[in-house]
């Protein structure tokens, strides 16, 4: 106790404690915490909890990761659908999901498993549809397993009905190609149908019936023009059909070969035709056939400047010395299987594959029913000076014979002509012959305007359902045609220093070593057609039943066997199968 407070305790009468007493003294109340500061408190004790928490979990994930990198065993990954080799699992992860673009994605090439002699594997570049069901589920399989690896299929329609005429030099345009497998319009409606629905969501480039219009019309052959008119008509619908159907493909209508466009009367006539079809993307232009690039572009040319039509140009054998150094006139006598054979441009696209078309085609709908005046040739000119009509071979003599002297030719053929098909004297109008005595209409008589047309029961039905919506007659056709080409011809379209914008695509119908027929099966793949030297005029001609190989004809034929028998010719690899199994749809197995 200090000196203060014990003179107090002696004031008042009270001992002084001793220093060993304890003395306990309470200090004055301190002042409580206010709510304020506690709150505070408890926050920043909060905050510092989250703190340390996401501290331990971030030092856990970076000790997860550090593991994952140090460890031997590598982490499962996921193949991309174009790498994978099992088609099966490619159709099972697509799931029907097309993402390639038409003009960027690159066109699709088929392996076929045969390589050349330095090891390369030959490659085909278009997948044919013939009408065969068993074939055709095959290759469509095929072409949708091309189109989910990200590429863009080329698919040729060709399947085209009984009933067109053909006479004489139009042989040598089928004769390799089998019989036809629809009889009538409802069996092929049957099948386009199928096809339709296949094609629908694929983004494809699709031909339509290639040499259908060269086998239709052919300016010597006019005695059959009114039936082969009705034939087209009936053709011309379907095409509209599909190119109304087939919004994610580019739809072209084949336009013959640069021998047969020479002729200024056929190029005319495709030119018509083709601006009959509202929307079509454009038209093909030497399929199968051997003209040069430089050829084939002079009348790509001038069937674009007539129509306003895009076109791809077939390059898949048009390279080598046969292209090069052969006249029209010459590739057209020897066009199955041809010796000095070689690729030009591999498919790709050109530079109007960038320019879009609308859904209702680049050309409006004219007033003028005007037929386009034959007098105005000079938009036509082929550049290559007048062209005689010519009839090739023996038929130069009698270019006109009748159904009953071209049937004795096929049965009993004279010594040094061709054997000839049967002459097909019905056409597709419930086998009525033809309506004059003597067989010939001339150029200027028009077959009937599509709705007037005899129409199948198929045809009726699929017109009145409005499927073939846009299909012009002709009249309108030419006069549209003749409005293209004079704004055209002010242009100067055809000026070989204009800037050409109708080019889309290079694209191969037949490849380098696929056969044709007259070698081997049409559609088989073999390295010796890359070297053969066997011409159309030696053992080996154009139309004949003899079965050849790149070594020639076999040794019986070469001693003077004489003639070969019935069945020793080719045999496609598209032969229809019976008819029966035809008809018999499983759509389970179409997807």
């Amino acid at each position: 106790m200090d000196a203060k407070h014990a003179a107090k305790a002696q004031e008042a009468g009270l001992s002084t404690p001793s220093p060993s007493e304890s003395v306990i003294i309470e200090d004055e109340p301190k002042p409580a915490v206010s709510k304020k500061c506690f709150c505070m408190i408890v926050f920043l004790v909060l905050i510092g909890g989250v703190v340390g928490i996401l501290t331990i979990l971030k030092r856990e994930k970076m000790q997860k990761e550090l593991a994952l990198t140090t460890t031997t065993t590598a982490a499962p990954t996921t193949i991309a659908i174009s790498d994978l080799e099992d088609v099966d699992e490619v159709l099972k992860r697509c799931q029907k999901r097309y993402t390639a673009k038409l003009g960027q994605a690159s066109i699709g090439l088929i392996k076929t498993g045969v390589k050349d002699d330095k090891g390369k594997e030959l490659k085909k570049g278009a997948f044919w549809l013939r009408g065969d069901l068993v074939q055709d589920q095959a290759t469509f399989k095929d072409i949708k397993v091309m189109a989910c690896r990200g590429q863009i299929p080329t698919v040729i329609i060709s399947m085209r009905p009984a009933g067109y005429k053909l006479i004489l030099n139009q042989d040598d345009l089928n004769f390799y190609d089998g019989e036809p497998i629809h009889e009538d319009w409802e069996s092929y409606d049957e099948r386009l149908a199928v096809y339709k629905k296949q094609l629908l969501d694929i983004p494809s480039l699709v031909i339509l019936e290639p040499k259908l219009l060269q086998l239709t019309f052919d300016e010597i052959n006019l005695q059959y023009n009114y039936e082969n008119g009705i034939y087209l008509d009936e053709f011309l619908r379907r095409a509209q059909m599909m190119t109304n159907a087939l919004k994610k493909s580019w739809v072209y209508l084949d336009a013959g070969d640069p021998h047969w466009l020479s002729n200024e009367s056929h190029l005319d006539f495709a030119s018509m035709t083709l601006v009959r079809l509202q929307g079509l993307r454009g038209f093909a232009i030497n399929t199968a056939f051997y003209a040069n690039s430089t050829t084939v572009e002079l009348f790509a040319r001038k069937l674009s400047c007539a129509t306003n039509l895009h076109y791809i140009m077939d390059t898949g054998r048009n390279g080598g010395a046969f292209s090069q150094k052969k006249s029209l006139e010459e590739a057209s006598e020897c066009r199955y299987d041809p010796p000095d054979i070689r690729k030009s441009n591999n498919p790709g696209w050109g530079f109007a594959s960038k320019k879009p078309v609308d859904a209702r085609g680049r050309r409006r709908r004219s007033s003028s029913n005007n037929a386009m005046s034959r007098s105005r040739r000079g938009l036509y000119s082929t550049g290559l000076g007048e062209q005689q009509v010519v009839n090739r071979g023996w038929s130069s003599q009698r270019p006109l014979l009748s159904p009953y002297e071209r049937n004795t030719l096929a049965n009993a053929p004279m010594e040094g002509m061709p054997q000839l098909k049967m002459a097909n004297q019905f056409g597709g109008n419930g086998g009525l012959p033809s309506r004059t005595a003597s067989g010939k209409i001339r150029a200027i008589q028009k077959a009937p305007r599509p709705s007037n047309i005899g129409a199948s029961g198929a045809g009726k039905k699929a017109a009145s359902k409005g499927s073939n919506k846009g299909l012009l007659d002709r009249e309108t056709a030419e006069g549209i045609m003749k409005s293209i080409s004079m704004k055209n011809n002010r242009m100067r379209c055809l000026a070989k220093s204009s800037k050409m914008n109708y080019h889309d695509a290079y694209f191969w119908a037949r490849a380098p070593g696929e056969s044709d027929g007259r070698l081997f099966a049409a559609g088989s793949v073999h390295k010796c057609l890359l070297t053969h030297g066997l011409t159309c005029d030696g053992s080996c001609p154009l139309i004949t039943s003899v079965p050849c190989t790149c070594s020639g004809a076999p040794p019986m034929q070469q001693q003077g066997w004489g003639q070969p028998q019935p069945g020793w010719g080719y045999q496609p690899n598209y032969m229809p199968q019976p008819q029966q199994q035809l008809n018999q749809w499983n759509p389970q197995t179409w997807g």
